[in-house]
C-alpha cells in the first residue's frame, strides 16, 4: 500500500494568536496592556490583516513567553503557502454576502451610469484605462480588502 504524502497546511499567524489569548483568557486590551503595540495593530493581526514584523513578534514573545522567531517563522511560513491574492482586476469574485438591498442601490447605480455615458460617452474611460486606473489603486493599497 503506498501512501502519498499531503502537502502542508499554511495556518495564518492570526488564528494562532486568537488561539493564545481564548487559551489565556485574554481580551485585546489584555494584550495591550503587555505590549508596546497599538490596540488598532493587534486588531488587525487578529483579524489577519497586518503582518507580523520583527519588532511585532517581539512584543509577542515578550507578552506570551514565546520566541521572536516562533512568530517571525509562522509568519514567513504562512506567506509562503498561502496561494497568491489574485488581482481585483483578474478575479471579480470578491463580491460579498449577499445583500439584496446593496444588489438593487447598485444596479440602479450601473443603471444610471449607463444613461450618462450613454448621453456623454466623451467622458467616460476606456476598458484599458479602467483597468489600468484600477491596478494602480489595488498597488496603492486603495481598495477595500
Amino acid at each position: 500500500m503506498t501512501i502519498s504524502p499531503k502537502p502542508a497546511r499554511a495556518v495564518p499567524p492570526c488564528r494562532i494568536l486568537r488561539q493564545e489569548l481564548v487559551t489565556r483568557g485574554w481580551s485585546l486590551n489584555d494584550l495591550a496592556r503587555t505590549t508596546a503595540c497599538p490596540d488598532q495593530t493587534l486588531q488587525k493581526l487578529v483579524d489577519g490583516c497586518e503582518s507580523i514584523t520583527w519588532e511585532i513578534a517581539q512584543e509577542l514573545a515578550q507578552a506570551l513567553g514565546t520566541s521572536t522567531e516562533f512568530w517571525v517563522n509562522l509568519e514567513g511560513n504562512y506567506l509562503s503557502m498561502a496561494p497568491p491574492q489574485a488581482s481585483i482586476v483578474d478575479d471579480w469574485t470578491h463580491e460579498g454576502p449577499d445583500d439584496s438591498e446593496g444588489d438593487r442601490l447598485l444596479l440602479a447605480e450601473a443603471l444610471a451610469e449607463s444613461e450618462r455615458y450613454r448621453a456623454h460617452p466623451q467622458e467616460h474611460l476606456d476598458w484599458s484605462a479602467f483597468t489600468a486606473e484600477l491596478r494602480e489603486a489595488e498597488a496603492a493599497g486603495e481598495l477595500p480588502e
